[in-house]
């Protein structure tokens, strides 16, 4: 009754403050209507439709359904595909002869003198593990002119009465860092392969060698970072006594560089030191903070891109424009690996132009049907575009930015590299729950770096690592 009241009043105030009514009305729908899509849209999320991690999903994850296309090869090994398989050794270590006693024919009792050949079959196994110990004697020698005693001097490595060398300190990195073991299961681990179990603190302390033994490499690969061409940058939450920090990770198909900060933004990058002084392309998820680095080439990464036009056909499926988008994007993705595959360095002018033209075609589209909201007398503060408007002015604004690999056959297309690398950090994460220090953290990262880095170059890791214990680390190739 109050309501048919307050219209009543509102009727009998005249049609201009009937019509200003009807508009707030008609506004507040508007915004309610796209709030309900909004909140249903982010219901739905899910790895598949939107940037959250296959891991958020739970139970209820999606049937798997990629964003690629399918090649049309066959599953398996490809035609040309060097297979691996477990074959014989020229010489053996052991050798066991089985005799036979009686012929299987008549049961005569057979001779060794009578052998005339064998049948070979060999059995690879590993021998039991135990430690060897090698004893240092500093020899001392008394000098029979003076009668002074001269001691020899123990190597750098050898400094305590007691210690475990580089390869059962590279096999704790190893298996820490590489395999992302807590250290309770790298300690038992240890204990029942090769029947010695450290203690934690001497696994911390064996990392925190690692750690500082490797500053030289850190800082080789930062150089080496900013020195290249494409760069992929990605960040991730981590957390650090309890407390959110940021995983930052600079990487390229040949070097990886992590650093670890309490911020996601640019105080965050001026410390790493890398975006602040690089000038090649660096792929990117369109981050706010990285716009800002202007001294470089900017790539978006198009995945990323596909997931958000996935999720805003399901949430406004009366709409075509971002499932035609979406396979403009894949099919100029498949236009330049076709032409990469034949080492063609570039796609034609023209057919650049056509792509551009069905591009900026689409966009406008997506806008003519996702017009800016407009102000009503009276309202304040900033108006809300909606999820759509915002991807559609990303994609306008940012045109040179998400088709760089189409102009570029060096810059990817997505930014795959930058999540493979921060992949093992997150398990790492998941393993053990969070680092208890933020040292701990920073030595986690340097030697992954090591890890990562020398990985991509082809070296062999468990290798790697005992050369740092022996004082002479491994340093990458660089660009």
């Amino acid at each position: 009754m109050k309501q048919a009241e307050e219209f009543t009043a509102i009727y009998r105030s005249g049609e201009e403050a009937t019509i200003k009514v009807m508009l707030q009305q008609y506004k507040a729908v508007q915004d309610l209507s796209l709030r309900v899509a909004e909140l249903e849209q982010k219901l739905n999320k899910n790895s598949e439709n939107s940037s959250k991690p296959p891991s958020s999903d739970g139970y209820k994850k999606p049937a798997p359904k990629k964003l690629r296309h399918k090649s049309g090869k066959k599953l398996g090994g490809q035609v040309g595909h060097a297979g691996k398989t477990l074959e014989m050794v020229e010489k053996a270590d052991h050798k066991i002869e089985h005799w036979p006693t009686a012929c299987s024919c008549c049961g005569e009792r057979l001779k060794k003198a009578d052998a005339i050949g064998h049948e070979r079959r060999q059995v690879q196994d590993l021998p039991p593990i135990k430690l060897e110990v090698t004893e240092h004697h500093a020899m001392q020698v008394k000098c029979m002119g003076c009668g002074k005693t001269t001691q020899g001097i123990f190597p750098e490595q050898v400094s305590t009465s007691v210690q475990y060398g580089s390869g059962m300190k590279g096999l704790m990195t190893y298996l820490s860092t590489q395999h992302l073991l807590p250290m309770s299961r790298t300690v038992e681990l240890l204990g029942d392969v090769v029947n010695s179990k450290p203690s934690e603190g001497t696994l911390m302390n064996t990392l925190s060698a690692a750690h500082e033994k490797l500053k030289g490499f850190e800082a080789m690969v930062k150089a080496g970072v900013i020195r290249s061409k494409v760069v992929h940058f990605d960040e991730t939450g981590l957390r650090v006594v309890k407390s959110l920090h940021w995983l930052h990770v600079a990487s390229s198909e040949t070097l990886t560089h992590y650093g670890v900060d309490k911020q996601r933004g640019r105080e965050a990058h001026g410390r790493i030191g890398i975006l602040p002084v690089f000038k090649g392309t660096g792929v990117h998820d369109a981050y706010e903070s990285y716009w800002g680095y202007q001294e470089m080439q900017h790539g978006l990464c198009n995945v990323h891109l596909a997931r958000d036009l996935k999720g805003l056909q399901e949430m406004y499926p009366n709409q075509s424009w971002p499932e035609s988008m979406r396979t403009l994007l894949f099919e100029i993705y498949a236009q330049v690996k076709t032409k990469k595959a034949v080492r063609t360095l570039a796609l034609n002018a023209e057919v650049i132009q056509a792509y551009q033209i069905r591009y900026r075609e689409l966009v406008q589209v997506g806008l003519s049907v996702n017009p800016l909201p407009e102000r009503i007398a009276g309202q304040r503060g900033r108006l809300r575009k909606g999820i759509a408007r915002n991807l559609l002015e990303r994609l306008r604004d940012h045109e040179n930015e998400v088709l760089r690999f189409m102009h570029d056959f060096n810059v990817p297309f997505e930014n795959n590299q930058a999540e493979r690398d921060i992949r093992m950090t997150k398990i790492k994460q998941k393993v053990s729950g969070c680092f208890r220090s933020l040292l701990g953290a920073e030595i986690f990262c340097r030697t992954r770096s090591y890890i990562s880095t020398l990985g991509k170059q082809g070296m062999d890791i468990l290798g790697a690592l005992r050369s740092v214990f022996d004082g002479d680390p491994i340093m990458p190739s660089m660009p």
